[in-house]
């Protein structure tokens, strides 16, 4: 399941009746089976054909309800209505029901991903015993939800009230929740609680009837396979419309692309991390002094800890915010951020077996030992699971592409002039190894943590305990966190790991550049092109146009990406005396310059994936200029001990139009031996003059793969680590 899938979306719920359980067609199996059979008993029913049962089961009515729609009328002083549900209980025991199709397994799949799948349903009886014979193992559904009254059954705007108290209780809110239903009543119901829907057509409500009443098309499936494209659309849709009020590109136009930047480097995620090294402090000052500075916790009390950093999502960001801008309980507004996190992990303590350890939090800390943690914490979670899986994915086209146009010649251009022959492969070649160089360069940057006080001596830890190791401590901490500590600082943490990061991503950045501005080019020389999309439009004005601007975007994306790590790299480190905040805005920085960078490599993927090259078009090119191959000819006269073999090119071909024949006339004039002669025609074809190309091809893409095959566990571990 998609990475960004399962982080935007904690919880699905899904309606039973046609939905997961094919029952309309159980129904209208059953209904012809108990007609047949009142029938031949001689009792006399009304006529009812499969298109009035399906207009019935369309109603979503309540099952009795059914039964008084359908058979109305008296049989032997009983209601016949009564006497057809009898009779189609006592068939309906026999019988098994079967799931729509792929529903167990897709609900299989979402289990495994880690999802809390919960049922609503107006279903009142059997719901587990259904599902049992369709295949599904209720156990995997942490709660089924059934109308606590007749009235509040969907469309009730009430009838997902418990499914949410359900969710609630484990920390999921319905902005994190998906409801999937077959039918209108199930959109409506939760429309109303604001909990977003997905449409599947296993019942007899149309896609048209959807669409009338605003549902967007994306959002109706066909058949549950598609399931995990329209959840990814869901988040496209939201991220879309979240965009128009935002006034920044990245959030902007390029929000859907962005969107998990906000789990990184929004105000959200530097509360969320904040409190992680909050209570990672209090774990280890417990640990490290083994309960005598804070006092031991158990195995639970820690777990519990993690787990409310962990949990940690928008709702308990905006209570801090309330004590730092707004006031809550009584308190503030503080106007300070560190302090609003103290402030809240005291009230969540508070009333709880671990209240006594109040007084430990924010113990000996000033605010930028907790910032420059949380901020380390953040880049790195955000090169693991956002910007390394982007680079590797370039890579790999990339050397697809190399191995793809492996011997394909292609003229070069140096100083856009002719210039001597290379392969496709060979140019693809040539990013990838720039590329590798990079990831080299980025895997050699170690981030480093201060953990040293209000102006970097422990003041604070030796004058409350001038006995204990706080060096030691400190190494203890960061190490834990994967960090290495560094003990050389005032007031704010190290900057110069940040500032050598953010070079390593530059460099990227400006070969991947460098690879657009190339891709450009190429399809203005018509030596590349783009496959075109039906649906895009390449001008408002030129319908034929198919524009290279993906590339392109990609071009100015990295290179505003690269003002901004100037501007960081010169004022990141710099500090008035022990401590300024003009750190702040160059940190607070970090999502915008992630985000350029983001927003041109995916483009710029994008873009190569689309790629094509016109090798016909290449040989022509060489075929028209054969002068390229005057620098092999020059060489081999030299290699022979012609006196100015280079002068003798320069004064016949310089500037020239020359053709195949003037090379070969050339040569049958040259005053040389006829052995040398034969060499020199050898290398007259300038489609054959390829130099190493070829095997300097395949070292890139060992040179790549032998760098990946090393670093490959290392970033998968991290990004595990990570979530």
């Amino acid at each position: 399941m998609n990475k960004e899938i399962s982080k935007e979306i904690k919880a699905i719920i899904f309606d039973v009746d046609n939905t997961l359980l094919a029952t309309d067609k159980f129904v209208l199996v059953n209904l012809k089976q108990m007609i047949s059979r009142l029938k031949t008993n001689g009792i006399s029913l009304p006529e009812v054909s499969d298109e009035m049962i399906r207009k019935i089961q369309a109603k979503n009515l309540p099952f009795e309800d059914i039964f008084k729609e359908l058979f109305f009328g008296v049989y032997a002083g009983k209601n016949l209505w009564e006497i057809c549900l009898q009779s189609y209980r006592e068939l309906a025991s026999r019988l098994t029901y079967e799931a729509t199709e792929q529903a167990v397994e897709i609900v299989d799949k979402l289990f495994k991903n880690g999802f809390v799948l919960g049922l609503v349903t107006n279903r009142v009886k059997m719901t587990p015993e259904r599902l049992a014979q369709a295949g599904f193992d209720s156990g995997k559904f942490s709660f089924i939800c059934q109308p606590a009254k007749e009235e509040f059954a969907k469309p009730h705007p009430r009838a997902f009230e418990q499914a949410l108290r359900e969710l609630s209780a484990l920390g999921i809110g319905a902005d994190r929740t998906v409801v999937i239903g077959d039918h209108l009543d199930d959109y409506y119901s939760s429309f109303y609680q604001n909990i977003s829907f997905i449409a599947v057509l296993n019942g007899q409500t149309k896609r048209e009837d959807f669409l009338k009443i605003g549902l967007e098309n994306n959002l109706i499936l066909d058949k549950f396979q598609n399931l995990e494209d329209s959840l990814q659309k869901l988040l496209d849709i939201k991220s879309f419309r979240r965009s128009l009020y935002n006034s920044s590109a990245i959030d902007g136009r390029y929000g859907a692309t962005t969107a998990e930047l906000k789990h990184y480097f929004s105000e959200y995620a530097f509360y969320k991390y904040r409190v992680k090294a909050e209570v990672e402090h209090l774990i280890a000052l417990s640990e490290f002094f083994n309960g005598f500075v804070v006092r031991p916790l158990s195995g639970q009390e820690k777990f519990d800890l993690r787990k409310m950093a962990d949990d940690f999502y928008i709702d308990d960001a905006y209570e801090i915010l309330q004590y730092d801008h707004l006031g809550r309980n009584g308190i503030g507004p503080v106007e300070h951020d560190t302090k609003a996190i103290e402030l809240w992990l005291a009230e969540k303590f508070d009333k709880t077996q671990i209240y006594d350890v109040i007084p430990n939090l924010h113990m000996f800390l000033t605010s930028e030992d907790v910032r420059n943690i949380a901020h380390k914490m953040m880049l790195r979670l955000a090169m693991d699971e956002m910007l390394k899986p982007i680079v590797y994915q370039l890579g790999d086209r990339l050397k697809d592409l190399a191995q793809q146009y492996l011997d394909c010649p292609i003229m070069s251009r140096t100083h856009f002039q002719p210039a001597s022959p290379t392969t496709y492969g060979k140019i693809f070649a040539t990013y990838l190894a720039r590329l590798t160089q990079g990831l080299e360069r980025i895997q050699s940057v170690k981030l480093q943590v201060k953990i040293n006080g209000a102006v970097g001596n422990y003041n604070s830890f030796v004058g409350a305990y001038p006995e204990l190791d706080w060096i030691g401590y400190s190494h203890y901490l960061a190490q834990k966190l994967n960090f290495t500590n560094f003990l050389w600082t005032d007031q704010r943490g190290p900057h110069n790991d940040v500032v050598c990061l953010f070079q390593s991503i530059q460099e990227i950045g400006n070969v991947m550049r460098d690879l657009s501005i190339d891709l450009s080019l190429y399809g203005g020389l018509g030596l590349m092109y783009f496959a075109k999309v039906d649906s895009h439009v390449g001008s408002s004005v030129m319908p034929h146009k198919v524009n290279p601007w993906l590339a392109e975007i990609a071009e100015g994306s990295l290179n505003r990406a690269n003002f901004l790590i100037n501007g960081l790299s010169n004022n990141l480190d710099v500090s008035r005396l022990q401590r300024d905040l003009s750190d702040h805005e160059w940190e607070r920085a970090y999502g915008d310059i992630f985000g350029a960078v983001y927003v041109g490599l995916s483009h710029l993927l994008d873009a190569l994936n689309l790629l094509e090259v016109d090798s016909a078009q290449a040989k022509k090119e060489l075929a028209d200029n054969p002068q390229i191959i005057t620098e092999a000819l020059q060489t081999v006269l030299r290699k022979h001990g012609i006196k100015g073999a280079y002068e003798i090119l320069k004064e016949s071909f310089r500037g020239k139009k020359t053709s195949l024949d003037d090379i070969a006339v050339f040569i049958e004039k040259l005053e040389v031996e006829d052995k040398i002669k034969t060499e020199l025609k050898l290398l007259s074809d300038p489609k054959n003059y390829l130099g190493l190309a070829i095997p300097l091809t395949r070292e890139a893409i060992d040179y790549y793969d032998d760098f990946k095959k090393r670093t490959w566990i290392k970033f998968e571990s991290a990004s595990d680590r990570g979530k």
